[in-house]
């Protein structure tokens, strides 16, 4: 009678941790950060993704600090 009862509580919390896997979903897919903020890239894409970043007129003050910040470095390491 013991044994019984374990593997229904046993089944039970398989199903139970089934179920909330099927309940959570798939991830939701990451946006690709750019390059201006990543730093993946060369030089060229980097400073250009940063005009893009500054040209498009966000508000947000610490995203635009960052975007000229890392174009002026990457001015530097080239020279211009």
């Amino acid at each position: 009678m013991r044994s019984c009862a374990i593997q229904t509580l046993s089944r039970a919390a398989l199903a139970g941790a089934f179920l909330a896997l099927l309940w959570t979903g798939p991830a939701p897919a990451e946006e690709k950060e750019p390059p201006c903020f990543s730093g993946d890239g060369s030089v060229r894409e980097v400073l250009d993704s940063c005009a893009a970043y500054i040209g498009s007129g966000s508000t947000e003050k610490d995203l635009l600090v960052r975007a000229h910040s890392v174009r002026a470095m990457a001015f530097s390491a080239i020279g211009d």
